[in-house]
């Protein structure tokens, strides 16, 4: 009876030294990029993104936003919209532009990894 308490104490310390297998923990999901400052060639249309070394391209993409007037005046086009780009998560991106520079459908675009390069516009 001693040996199989003694066999009993010595399996529970080696289980307690060694370690029970632990339960993974979930992680609290990475908060978003800093948002960052960017302009996007969009000279053929908003669909494709290319930031942080990778393609992104817009779930919905939309035509060029034209640019409006300044306080002078004066529109001055560059062939770039320029706006704010979030990396929310690795498959997720957003990029929004100021309405009051840019007359458009929308001032957002949800944006996904490309599965390919962009093609040559017109």
């Amino acid at each position: 009876m001693t040996t199989k308490i003694v066999a009993a104490l010595a399996c529970g310390v080696l289980m307690t030294a060694c370690g029970a297998p632990e339960r993974a923990q979930p992680q609290p999901e990475a908060p978003a990029a800093a948002p960052q400052q960017i302009d996007v060639l969009t000279h053929c249309g908003l669909e494709y993104v290319r930031f942080d070394g990778r393609v992104w391209r817009a779930e919905t993409p939309q035509p060029e936003p034209k640019v409006r007037p300044d306080e002078q005046g004066v529109t001055a086009y560059t062939g770039y919209t320029h706006g704010t780009i979030t990396v929310v998560d690795q498959d997720t991106a957003r990029f929004t532009f100021d309405e009051k520079r840019y007359d458009a459908l929308v001032h957002e675009l949800v944006l996904r990894p490309a599965a390919q390069e962009p093609p040559l516009c017109d």
